[in-house]
């Protein structure tokens, strides 16, 4: 029991270690990503900066919060509800 206790904060250790990374790399990103390809129909260099909070293709005309396209840009798998 003890064990499992163990290996679940050794877990989570980890977890929080990786999230704090992911973290500080998204904030050097800041500031100098302006387009890249779309996360939702793949067009080369479609998603454009906009409104300071997103970016949006100027071709399917789907948007994604700022944070979460810089972790798709560092190689991070991401879940989208499917509506």
């Amino acid at each position: 029991m003890k064990e499992d206790y163990q290996e679940f904060i050794s877990n989570f250790d980890d977890d929080y270690d990786e999230e704090y990374e992911i973290e500080e790399k998204i904030d050097e990103m800041r500031g100098t990503v302006y387009c890249g390809p779309c996360v939702y129909c793949g067009a080369k260099d479609a998603m454009f900066y906009e409104d300071d909070i997103c970016f949006v293709c100027r071709k399917c005309g789907k948007s994604i919060h700022e944070d979460s396209y810089y972790r798709y840009l560092l190689g991070y798998d991401l879940e989208f509800d499917d509506e």
